[in-house]
């Protein structure tokens, strides 16, 4: 836990800011009294008060004497599930200082509406014949949450057939949520889960790659975070397919598959680049808003109501879409521009602008569900 302070520093007089220092300024500093110098990042996102998650979940004590099934080994801050299928009936909360192992022998039931909370690293590797399973046989799986640990690595996971929740602690509940934990994931499939998301990262740095989502509520979705998502196909999700706040993202040979209503979305100042997406079967394809910034090389859209979209709610600038090698196949409408933003197809500045893109938005929500 981390008891953020806010600070304020004077800027040199005729100082003015341009977006390109958003992930390039240092903050070089030295504590009182000593001579050594320091240098840290400064990120452009607010770290505001349990604005994600409550204090409450910051803090939990560990319980890993509770469970028979997990191996401690205090020389190596190990915690070894065991082999086979371990039901898990109340909350597993892992203590920071650990590494939780699990490989493809492993399979995790969750009931009785429990959770794993983790403020150590996952290591969950399975293999594409042998995956690690996390299921929930009574369907009251409430998610798992890594919290302010060190970098997890899980690789061939299957999450299948788990249930829509409501967490007080968390907002937003995910079948696997990273608050401010880096993460690696790598071949794993979710299947049939119905939260709110699928997976959700918050302050985290992050890799997905190779993973399938199939006929999930929403797939991905990130906020304040920075990371790849790379040859993944996100299939049938009803709501997003991929949604990033505030973000720093490359998106590299996706394939994203309806009835969805969202296929990819950027907002609140996000920068995102892609290459190789398509996207298909989707009330809207790409959608830009307030002030986030899209590259995207060779998008192909087809199937689609709208096909790419950008506005700003408060009316202001600074939302572009820049798209090359753009193909639309039974696309309605090409695009939905507002005034003051920014969409270049295939080295063509649009013109055309609308003034109730909202409106139009909700209408096709409305119409989908």
């Amino acid at each position: 836990y981390v008891n953020y302070v806010d600070v304020k520093i004077p800027l040199p007089a005729g100082f003015q800011w341009k977006k390109e220092f958003n992930y390039s300024v240092k903050l070089i500093y030295s504590i009182l009294g000593a001579t050594e110098t320091k240098k840290a990042d400064v990120f452009s996102f607010p770290h505001t008060s349990y604005e994600f998650i409550s204090k409450e979940l910051l803090l939990k004590q560990g319980n890993i004497n509770s469970f028979n099934f997990l191996r401690i080994n205090e020389k190596t801050k190990t915690i070894t599930i065991q082999a086979g299928k371990n039901c898990v009936d109340k909350d597993m909360i892992i203590p920071s200082g650990y590494r939780l192992l699990a490989d493809g022998t492993v399979t995790l039931d969750f009931t009785k509406h429990s959770k794993l909370i983790s403020y150590s690293p996952l290591f969950f590797e399975g293999t594409e014949q042998t995956p690690v399973a996390v299921v929930s046989s009574d369907f009251s799986f409430e998610g798992i949450k890594i919290i302010n640990a060190e970098k997890s690595i899980l690789k061939n996971i299957v999450f299948k057939n788990l249930p829509s929740f409501q967490d007080a602690e968390w907002s937003g509940g995910a079948a696997i949520a990273f608050y401010e934990s880096p993460v690696y994931l790598n071949s794993c499939n979710f299947y049939n889960c119905h939260s709110q998301a699928v997976i959700n990262l918050v302050r985290s740095d992050f890799e997905i790659s190779n993973c399938l989502f199939q006929k999930n509520v929403s797939g991905i979705t990130t906020q304040y975070s920075h990371g790849k998502i790379n040859n993944c196909s996100i299939e049938n999700s009803m709501q997003h397919a991929v949604k990033i706040m505030k973000g720093n993202i490359t998106i590299n040979d996706i394939f994203i598959s309806g009835p969805t209503k969202y296929g990819l979305t950027a907002e609140g100042g996000t920068e995102l680049t892609g290459n190789r997406i398509t996207i298909k079967n989707s009330q809207v394809g790409i959608l830009s808003k307030e002030q986030s910034q899209i590259e995207i090389n060779y998008l192909t859209v087809s199937n689609t109501a709208i096909g790419i979209v950008t506005y700003n709610s408060n009316n202001e600038g600074d939302t572009e879409i820049t798209v090359n090698g753009y193909v639309s196949k039974e696309v309605k409408t090409d695009y939905l521009k507002q005034k003051n933003c920014v969409l270049k197809i295939n080295g063509i500045l649009a013109t055309e602008e609308t003034t109730n893109i909202e409106e139009i938005l909700k209408r096709n929500e409305k119409m989908s569900d």
